[in-house]
């Protein structure tokens, strides 16, 4: 059984927005998902034989999550650090 990434874009109320490593989203009620899940988190999702996500077996990827939050401040800081802010002259 082959599994998949998807991030956890937004949680609104019993429903988790998620985002597959191809870019596709996927609303999913928050029942089937870990207790502990929060946004931003990575869940390593196992697919069926059909190719569909098997969400109550998903867990948090704590090294993949890590791993793109740390990825996602290099790139802000990187923005930061090149747009020194200030007035806009025209």
């Amino acid at each position: 059984m082959n599994a998949s990434h998807f991030a956890v874009d937004r949680i609104e109320k019993d429903k988790a927005v998620l985002i597959g490593d191809d870019g596709r989203a996927f609303t999913v009620p928050i029942v089937s998902l870990p207790a502990s899940l929060a946004e931003g988190d990575v869940l390593n999702v196992p697919l069926g034989e059909d190719g569909v996500a098997v969400w109550p077996d998903g867990v948090v990827d704590l090294a993949e999550t890590k791993r793109r939050r740390r990825r996602s401040q290099e790139v802000l800081d990187a923005l930061i650090k090149r747009e020194p802010g200030g007035a806009i002259e025209t």
